[in-house]
């Protein structure tokens, strides 16, 4: 058996159960509402307050498997740690969100990411094409977050409980699966107010117990077991930190071999008993983290260009799943703009959160080595359980149990958002779409259950066959979405390209990476751009080889979105036909210069308020002050080139008035033309 686990006291245990209550019984309660249909129980029927929803995506951003995996890359490299997770921990796409994409998904008043490619490209077989492809792919990538959650909550869980991670997973996904399944939306985001009440308290506390041990001054006493340059923020590693990880996993390594040797030999070894089993988990696990690393230290720029190229593209295309949910549901697109700047800084919390674990963790290490030595061999081995060690070792009675509460339900807040977002796919776009049509508001409830209850079940089988979250992190973040990048940003800013173009591409782009998957000989640096390519080349050929979108529904999306990109001969057009006029024209123009100008801020503020919060946990008054000053430059500028100009209450009824029927009508009608075509 593995290292053994913390034990809960009893009145730990009683708070965590009254948590899972709580939220089972407020999943129970909102059921009443979203049973009315589907629009209620996927979008909350656009009534949620914006509050809540930036609450919510904030809550699902949070995640318990995410976090571990950060805590785990911030101690392995300090900052720069930071810097590898712009692959998606840090979440900048927020920022794109922010100034104008969550704005262009609202514009769109359609259900899913899937529903939206037939504004776009029409409801013809090319559009349907389109539809179809983006839905089965959505799914799929939602089916993969889901298998991310139950991979780390059930990590993070066994280290507390008396079962293993299978057993914890099913825990977790049956209070998950209930409220979700009973109230859909409605009791996603609300139950995730409540998740992230819990998780505030949490993220303080570690901060504030972080804080305390005051980080750089202990690192200046310890130089010989960490380098000074581990503080270091540059796009290189240094000699000093590669060989400070070298030699501990070489440490590592020495140790379990020996261990291994002595109990075959009928010895017992003098850390973790004489369990075979573990030793041998050990090795591999510590094998597995210097495959991973050494080419990361490698070409650590290349890999963080990579990464930021990534986020950056992501960012202007479009994320889909639960957080394109989230802006569909958006009372208006004011309202979008809102609740993605609230999320921005909540994520704050998360950030002063992993810092706080950071410092603790290294508090363990090298200062309580004889005390706790079984809670320095785990982290030794395995810097991912850096969370739970911490709270299982250094958090008193009845904090631990709240602190646990909160990771859970920062586990459970990504796992319900996923699973609704994901049962919305399977239902409205595929279902409806394709093999019911003419279904009754009562036989979609049912397959919207049935749904969540087939994707959670699924989910949970293929978690058991993975044995690493960032393998799955990996595949998911720089796998699956990079098949779909390419197309996903072609639709906003090409107008030539068709739904057969988006279909091709995105097929070929998925296949790309399940095949480059297969074949793990390929570095990250090959496998990421090729699938892009693939998928890019793919989309153009397929575009200009079968007929071009019709120039009507082209107009139209135009009018109703004003994307940036090569939209200029459309809005000529509409501008001939009397659907705009010039003074529309030059709002419009002005409307995209300043937004442009405004994602040039909001990337940065974004980056520097989570970097000026590390840098604060870790008594880092240099680089904080650094931090925090180009935080507050760009901060300001948003104000004039964003919050500024964001659309007046009135100017959003006025637009619901005149795209919200038309748009609603041509959705709607499509499931018809689908079938019967």
């Amino acid at each position: 058996m593995e290292q053994t686990a913390a034990q809960l006291h009893p009145v730990d245990t009683a708070i965590i159960v009254a948590f899972l209550i709580l939220v089972t019984a407020v999943g129970y309660y909102m059921s009443r509402v979203a049973s009315q249909g589907v629009e209620e129980y996927f979008l909350g029927k656009n009534k949620i307050p914006w509050w809540v929803l930036g609450i919510s995506t904030a809550t699902s951003n949070f995640d318990m498997t995410g976090t571990m995996i950060i805590v785990a890359m911030v101690y392995d490299f300090g900052y720069r740690g930071f810097l590898v997770e712009l692959r998606g921990g840090v979440g900048l796409a927020l920022a794109f969100l922010m100034v104008f994409l969550g704005k262009w998904l609202r514009r769109s008043r359609v259900m899913t990411s899937a529903q939206w490619m037939r504004i776009r490209f029409g409801t013809d077989r090319a559009g349907n094409a389109a539809h179809i492809l983006s839905a089965v792919a959505q799914s799929v990538l939602s089916l993969g977050m889901i298998i991310y959650f139950c991979v780390g909550g059930g990590k993070f869980l066994e280290y507390f409980l008396p079962w293993d991670k299978d057993i914890c997973t099913l825990l977790m996904v049956a209070v998950g699966l209930f409220y979700t399944l009973m109230s859909g939306l409605y009791g996603v985001v609300f139950t995730d107010v409540i998740q992230m009440i819990i998780l505030s308290f949490t993220a303080i506390y570690v901060a504030v117990i972080g804080f305390s041990v005051n980080l750089s001054e202990m690192l200046k006493s310890n130089p010989q077991s960490l380098p000074k340059e581990w503080m270091g923020f540059t796009f290189e590693i240094p000699e000093a930190v590669k060989g400070n990880i070298d030699s501990t996993l070489a440490g590592v390594k020495t140790q379990a071999s020996a261990a291994i040797e002595t109990i075959k030999a009928g010895g017992e070894a003098t850390t973790g008993g004489g369990d075979l089993t573990f030793w041998t988990s050990v090795l591999t696990k510590t094998d597995n983290k210097l495959a991973e690393f050494a080419p990361l230290m490698e070409m650590f720029s290349v890999f963080v260009l990579f990464y930021l190229f990534k986020v950056t593209l992501e960012g202007m295309s479009g994320v889909g799943g639960y957080t394109d949910q989230r802006f569909f549901a958006a009372r208006n697109e004011r309202e979008a703009g809102y609740l993605t700047l609230e999320s921005i800084l909540i994520s704050i919390l998360r950030w002063a959160m992993v810092a706080g674990l950071v410092a603790l963790g290294y508090w363990l290490v090298l200062t309580q080595g004889a005390v706790y030595p079984d809670a320095v061999q785990q982290i030794s081995t395995d810097s991912e359980k850096i969370l739970p060690v911490v709270i299982g070792t250094l958090f008193p009675l009845g904090i631990k149990g709240f602190v646990i509460a909160g990771l859970i339900a920062a586990a459970m807040s990504t796992f319900d958002s996923t699973l609704n977002a994901g049962a919305s796919y399977l239902v409205i776009d595929i279902y409806h779409s394709y093999i019911n049509p003419k279904a009754s508001s009562e036989q979609l409830m049912k397959a919207s259950r049935y749904a969540t209850i087939g994707l959670a079940t699924l989910g949970v089988l293929l978690a058991m066959l993975i044995p690493n979250i960032n393998t799955i992190w990996d595949f998911i973040t720089m796998g699956l979405s990079a098949g779909m990048f390419m197309p996903l940003f072609l639709r906003w800013y090409w107008p030539r390209l068709n739904g057969l173009g988006f279909a091709w591409g995105t097929g070929a782009g998925m296949a790309a990476a399940f095949l480059f998957k297969m074949l793990p000989a390929f570095p990250l640096y090959v496998t990421f751009p090729s699938i892009l390519a693939i998928s890019l080349l793919v989309s153009i050929v397929a575009s200009l080889m079968t007929r071009p979108v019709d120039e009507a529904i082209l107009i139209k999306f135009y009018v109703q979105v004003n994307p940036f990109g090569f939209w200029g001969p459309y809005a000529r057009k509409a501008l001939d036909t009397g659907t705009i006029d010039k003074e529309s024209r030059f709002k419009r123009i002005i409307e995209n210069l300043n937004d442009f100008i405004a994602i040039c801020l909001a990337v940065p503020f974004q980056l520097t308020v989570l970097l000026a919060v590390m840098a604060f946990v870790f008594h880092d008054w240099l680089k904080f002050s650094g931090f925090a000053m180009v935080a507050a430059l760009c901060a300001l500028g948003l104000y004039f080139f964003w919050f500024r100009n964001l659309k007046s209450l009135e100017d959003c009824e006025a637009d619901e008035r005149e795209f919200g029927a038309a748009t609603a009508g041509a959705v709607a009608s499509s499931g018809q033309a689908a079938v019967t075509e």
